[in-house]
């Protein structure tokens, strides 16, 4: 056993970047980052829409137009989008659920009541 020459590892020490007072770090002025074309204002296309259901909401009383229910209330397209419809304050109406699904082109309502 005496014949392997164990040498003890020197323990190395790492620098800490944060305490090297000789080198000069970056700031965010001389980094290269490219910025977008546009700064995002904080909102989304889905917090815009829930905005505009909400006024549309408002606007009719939370109740549908058409049978006065106040449960389960959708905004409904009058001009759907896909005809070129907009999504604007004119073009929405608030239904009730059975009633959308009456409109056509909703799809399958929920649930059963």
């Amino acid at each position: 056993m005496r014949d392997i020459h164990i040498t003890p590892y020197k323990q190395r020490t790492i620098p800490n970047p944060f305490l090297i007072e000789d080198e000069e770090i970056p700031t965010l002025t001389e980094l290269e980052i490219p910025l977008p074309d546009h700064l995002w204002d904080g909102r989304t296309e889905l917090s815009t829409w829930r905005n505009l259901r909400d006024q549309a909401l408002d606007r009719d009383g939370h109740r549908c137009t058409q049978c006065g229910m106040n449960q389960n209330l959708d905004a409904h397209h009058i001009r759907p989008k896909h005809k070129g419809g907009k999504s604007t304050l004119e073009n929405l109406i608030t239904l009730c659920e059975r009633c959308h699904v009456a409109q056509g082109g909703y799809g399958r309502p929920r649930h059963d009541n």
